[in-house]
């Protein structure tokens, strides 16, 4: 094994970002979405060296926290292209939800289903998993899934936001997410975490799932 994860819970919206680091102390910065100083404090705690930032996909809470961690530590941000128009209404949102100003990030790289991410010792692939929007993405990591907005303990995604699709999300989950081994662990952009078979057996999609599967 040569990733390991810290689970920073921040912002209005309780949402998950993750540092994902390898053994010679490389981290990727995983939907940052609030509380960057929260954020920075964690990395610098560590004593690790960030080499990018990533999102499985680019609602507020998810990237609010990018444009200011990317500044502080100069390194890129890479997202799928498909969530260009939602980080262009980031300010828009912002507004809606009564939220500090935030700044739409630059992109530095547009992310592609089946690529891989490469930082020192370890690598995440790329899952182009659509649904709760058009370009979400899930990120694959030796025994661990992070899934964002499309799974979680016991519930999956809201799709009826722009860009959503619910039948996308559905095949999107069984067949890119519920493939995955069993052991796998699912880290989630909201909530606990949990694994592909816990998922399999408790979770509420199963009941969308099932009559596709007949």
């Amino acid at each position: 094994m040569h990733a390991r994860v810290m689970t920073v819970v921040n912002g209005f919206f309780s949402q998950n970002c993750y540092i994902v680091w390898e053994t010679g102390g490389r981290c990727v910065i995983l939907d940052p979405g609030d509380e960057p100083h929260l954020v920075e404090s964690m990395v610098r705690e560590m004593e690790l060296t960030p080499v990018l930032i990533t999102a499985t996909h680019a609602h507020i809470d998810f990237v609010g926290a990018v444009a200011e961690l990317r500044d502080t530590f100069r390194i890129p941000f890479a997202v799928h292209r498909l969530e260009e128009e939602v980080l262009d209404k980031l300010p828009e949102d912002a507004r809606f939800f009564g939220l500090p100003t935030v700044r739409r990030p630059q992109v530095d790289r547009w992310l592609e289903d089946g690529e891989t991410l490469s930082f020192g010792e370890a690598s995440m692939q790329i899952l182009y998993t659509p649904g709760h929007t058009a370009g979400s993405i899930c990120f694959l990591c030796e025994h661990m899934i992070f899934t964002g907005d499309t799974l979680f303990a016991g519930g999956y995604g809201r799709s009826d936001l722009e860009g959503g699709e619910e039948d996308m999300l559905l095949d999107s989950v069984r067949d890119k997410i519920f493939t995955r081994d069993d052991t796998t662990i699912i880290y989630a952009g909201h909530g606990p975490t949990t694994t592909i078979g816990q998922e399999k057996k408790q979770n509420w999609i199963n009941t969308r799932l099932a009559p596709q599967d007949t």
